[in-house]
């Protein structure tokens, strides 16, 4: 029988890919037509940010956050 490999992404490649699709939400929500088209841009921007490090959750039990980097859009 063979074996059955599971790979799984890095953390860094996780960030990474969180990042990307961050930036994405981010020119979605420059270029959105509409009010409620850039909120709802904006709110995947934040949790992205979230799953990228760069903004701490606020579902997180207050003893578990860890520094996070400082992410400046302007």
């Amino acid at each position: 029988m063979k074996s059955i490999f599971i790979r799984t992404a890095s953390l860094a490649n996780r960030k990474a890919y969180a990042v990307q699709r961050m930036n994405a939400a981010a020119q979605r929500m420059l270029h959105a037509d509409t009010i409620a088209e850039e909120i709802k841009a904006g709110h995947w921007v934040l949790a992205w940010a979230v799953a990228a490090g760069a903004r701490p959750s606020s579902r997180a039990a207050p003893g578990s956050l860890v520094p996070f980097a400082v992410l400046n859009l302007h």
